[in-house]
């Protein structure tokens, strides 16, 4: 009797792949961004054709392959053509992010030491001032018609570089395991690490995610998230252009011109990070709460009523129910997809009861980056879906409720970190990567993700507590527009503060003034009923919005650094003046006293107890 044969997929380069889909698809648009006098686009072809030209630009100035060329641009269609353009000519792209600092900008170009960096007119100031400090000086090409009044580092606009005669591209040679991208991903301490990722470890994530069926129809895809970031990257460019889809990019986080070109577009699928659906979710409910009480009321019941028949069937009615309030969103939307942070569920539940479908995922950037996906007949609230195909993922050394490590094996994960051996052996062992994400698979192989490794707070009780499921309990308070939670005091003494950024237009609507107690009172509301040792014990109020990531993610080493001599001074966030009749006896009798200074002594306190301190116990 035969053997089974089984047959193990080929990975390719992108650049086999597009030169495929461009020759299926010539004059098919695949890229489009509004200007002043409209929708400007370019089809198929013009996109290779571009990318050629700055393939033979770039080798004609002498970048050779496995040379490192750098990519600091807003979402335009010239950073399509750029990417393909350097992959073309067999060099290695190096996406960064245009919001990054001064320091980071000198780091990225040293550390890659790129030869030729394509910026615009908008960061012309910080690249050229970074590119003077470094040892060899990239070339810059600036996008934009005025030409620069920098003198030290060489540079020509993106014109005068495409419209030079440089010839043909010759004898280039691109492999599967050839660098493709470097990209930069900070961690909490220490410099960021460049994420060294293969032409084949992109097409295996393409192909996982193109069997899905996610993409099985005529579909515009929104890139408003910044194409620097591997999940945007993946998600709203190469799987689009090697699907056939179309790219509409935008430029601005206003909602006011996202849901212009949303509709003027007809935008099939949305992809976004948890903030922005925060901010839809408001929004949807501020145009229900504009119904009439007497309409509302029986239209809430209905919509409840068609979500129960959408979980048992499938059949979405909400979606006709609630027509005109979706329609925000333009009437050609399929879905929303989301990832880069982990999402809310109960803005998820909310998402999915209204009539639209919202699939959340879950990915790295080392593993170039999707790992699972909820798909969209199959969406698990509170899930990040289960993995795609060609990927393996296992929990390693979990506790008694099942949550431990997230490790994760496949053609997707990185060759290393740049220049860093040691810190890649930390993370990869025996061919599985270890993400640092805690969580627990379910029976039916979805994931569920709990926290971070190296962000868990653990108290001197021993109790181990997850910052992002504590700021979204206390989130849900209609005053709160930010929250970062952390572990302030040592041992004992150790407890959880805050940082706080209100929601100041709320209060304004509410016309209420007094802020702190305001928030104070939200705090105690939502701490009824919840662990004591997960409440927040003090908080700081700061009217600056918390830093973040270019997809949302709390700076949180960062905002540790910046308030931390507020936060050890933190006030409480129950005050004891403030206690009802009952609490005031109790502090005030004599068995109160002995208790307190029982525990002061031999806890070894600084201050004396207070009856909303924990105790660890």
């Amino acid at each position: 009797m035969a053997g089974i044969i089984i047959m193990q997929e080929t990975y390719r380069t992108l650049t086999e792949k597009l030169t495929e889909v461009v020759g299926k698809n010539p004059d098919k648009v695949a890229l489009q961004m509004k200007n002043f006098a409209g929708y400007i686009k370019y089809t198929y072809q013009e996109l290779y054709d571009n990318a050629q030209a700055v393939a033979c630009a770039l080798n004609g100035m002498g970048v050779q392959k496995g040379d490192r060329v750098t990519i600091v641009l807003e979402n335009r269609p010239e950073w399509v053509f750029i990417y393909f353009g350097i992959l073309f000519a067999g060099a290695i792209a190096v996406p960064l992010d245009p919001q990054s600092i001064m320091d980071d900008f000198k780091y990225f170009l040293e550390n890659s030491e790129s030869k030729v960096v394509f910026t615009s007119q908008k960061h012309e100031s910080i690249i050229f001032t970074a590119a003077e400090s470094v040892a060899v000086l990239p070339t810059i090409v600036l996008l934009g018609n005025a030409k620069t009044s920098k003198a030290v580092v060489p540079s020509l606009s993106f014109y005068d570089f495409l419209k030079k005669d440089y010839g043909v591209l010759d004898g280039i040679k691109i492999l599967s395991d050839d660098i493709a991208s470097i990209i930069y991903t900070s961690g909490t301490t220490g410099k960021p690490k460049g994420v060294m990722l293969s032409h084949g470890n992109f097409y295996a994530n393409f192909r996982g995610i193109e069997k899905a069926n996610l993409f099985d129809f005529e579909y515009n895809v929104i890139a408003v998230l910044p194409l620097h970031h591997s999940f945007p990257f993946m998600v709203t460019m190469i799987v689009p252009i090697f699907s056939g889809g179309r790219i509409t990019c935008i430029n601005s986080i206003k909602r006011e011109e996202i849901a212009e070109c949303v509709q003027e577009t007809d935008i099939t699928i949305f992809v976004g990070v948890p903030q922005f659906f925060y901010f839809f979710q408001q929004t949807i409910i501020s145009k229900l709460n504009e119904i009439p009480f007497f309409a509302r009321i029986p239209l809430w019941w209905m919509v409840n009523i068609l979500h129960k028949v959408r979980q048992l069937t499938g059949i979405n009615l909400n979606n006709l129910m609630l027509a005109k309030i979706n329609a925000a969103f333009g009437s050609s939307l399929k879905y929303f997809i989301t990832g880069g942070a982990r999402l809310d569920k109960n803005t998820e539940h909310f998402f999915n009861k209204v009539g639209f479908t919202l699939l959340q995922g879950y990915g790295l950037t080392e593993t170039s980056p999707v790992v699972t996906l909820n798909h969209a007949g199959g969406v698990k609230i509170g899930s990040v879906g289960r993995v795609i195909s060609n990927v393996k993922i296992k929990i390693i050394d979990p506790g008694e409720n099942g949550i431990g490590e997230v490790v994760i094996s496949g053609p997707n994960v990185m060759k290393g970190y740049y220049k860093l051996e040691k810190e890649t052996a930390v993370v990869i062992k025996e061919g599985w990567f270890y993400s640092g994400d805690l969580g627990y698979i379910d029976h039916q192989g979805y994931l569920f993700l709990t926290g971070r490794k190296k962000e868990l707070i653990i108290l001197g009780s021993g109790k181990n507590i997850s910052p992002e499921e504590v700021e979204a309990h206390y989130l849900k308070g209609k005053y709160i527009k930010e929250l970062c939670v952390m572990g302030v005091g040592q041992d004992e003494n150790e407890k959880l503060v805050a940082v706080i950024v209100p929601d100041f237009e709320y209060f304004k609507e509410t016309g209420e003034i007094d802020i702190y107690n305001t928030i104070k009172l939200e705090i105690d509301i939502f701490s009824k009923g919840y662990p004591l040792y997960k409440c927040i014990m003090g908080f700081i109020i700061s009217k600056d919005d918390l830093p973040r990531t270019g997809l949302g993610k709390l700076k949180r080493h960062e905002i540790y650094d910046r308030y931390l001599n507020e936060l050890e001074g933190a006030r409480s966030a129950v005050c004891e003046e403030e206690l009802d009749e009952p609490s005031l006896k109790i502090l005030t009798s004599p068995l109160y006293k002995t208790i307190s200074t029982i525990i002061t002594e031999e806890k070894k306190l600084k201050d004396s107890v207070h009856l909303n301190d924990h105790l660890g116990m």
